[in-house]
């Protein structure tokens, strides 16, 4: 079975998300990090959560930016 998930960090807010592929809807909670070195931190962390439940992270990390308005 697909996981369909990514984690997504956003580079201006650095927050962390993990996001269903297909949807692209939110799974579980946002994490906000004050650097964007800590939200990759924060992605690891994820990740290695995921591996130790046995769920594979399959689409990697995505960094997005901040849409002007």
């Amino acid at each position: 079975m697909s996981a369909d998930n990514y984690i997504e960090i956003n580079r201006d807010t650095f927050e962390v998300v993990m996001r269903d592929v297909d949807t692209d809807v939110a799974l579980g909670k946002t994490w906000k990090a004050k650097t964007l070195e800590k939200a990759v931190d924060i992605a690891e962390k994820i990740e290695k959560g995921l591996w130790k439940e046995n769920i594979w992270l399959e689409y990697g990390i995505r960094f997005v930016r901040e849409e002007k308005k």
